[in-house]
């Protein structure tokens, strides 16, 4: 559909799969920034979740 629509507007093939790119990079940006965000908040806890898991391993049952 807005493959469609681009067309009539633009003659470039190259163009509109350019645009539908970066309209899609648009769309789903704040997902990935938010999983960015998650993983860097990861990251700075991991070594006091590993002193945790240290401190009282798992029990396995």
């Amino acid at each position: 559909f807005l493959f469609d629509l681009l067309d009539n507007k633009i003659a470039s093939y190259g163009l509109i799969i350019f645009l539908l790119t970066i309209i899609i990079k648009l769309v789903f940006f704040p997902l990935t920034y938010k999983s960015y965000l998650s993983q860097a908040k990861m990251r700075v806890l991991k070594p006091q979740i590993d002193e945790i898991n240290k401190k009282y391993p798992k029990k396995e049952d």
